[in-house]
């Protein structure tokens, strides 16, 4: 519906490729204003890429530290999610507060709990990574609501239609 395009400041937006060629070819489009959306020029995005490598260090060592102690019955070496899973939980995570919509993770968050569960991974160890990363989300307001709105996700991907 061109939402993201608006959000990221796109000058033109087309549903498809034959719609995007039509308008390319009734001319030049006029350039959009230059003033950034508001949440692009919030520093939080920037943070959270520079520190994305830290965050997903932070949360595999975390999960693999839970598997080792006694509440770790759900997050065996089958059962725990691959440190690209845990890439993408923050690639979407910082997507999400780069376009100002935390409704982007939340629907990635239930994307990547079925594919765990479809892999042996119950939903519940996503809700784990996903408190693991929160703890680690001091000072990204935004990001932590994203993560918070996203926290029932997995456990309501683990209910029969979901």
């Amino acid at each position: 519906d061109g939402r993201y395009a608006r959000l990221l400041g796109a000058d033109a937006w087309a549903p498809d490729a034959r719609a995007a060629a039509e308008l390319l070819a009734a001319g030049p489009v006029p350039r959009r204003p230059a003033d950034r959306p508001p949440h692009v020029a919030d520093p939080e995005y920037a943070l959270l890429t520079r520190s994305a490598a830290d965050l997903v260090r932070g949360v595999m060592a975390e999960l693999a530290e839970r598997s080792e102690t006694a509440q770790a019955d759900d997050l065996d070496d089958v059962a725990r999610p691959r440190v690209e899973d845990i890439g993408y939980l923050v690639d979407y995570l910082r997507t999400a507060v780069y376009v100002g919509d935390p409704g982007l993770f939340s629907a990635f968050t239930g994307w990547l709990a079925n594919i765990l569960t479809a892999r042996g991974v119950p939903a519940r160890v996503l809700s784990h990574a996903l408190d693991a990363l929160a703890r680690r989300l001091t000072g990204y307001p935004h990001a932590l609501a994203a993560v918070a709105g996203a926290r029932d996700v997995p456990a309501r991907s683990e209910r029969p239609g979901h």
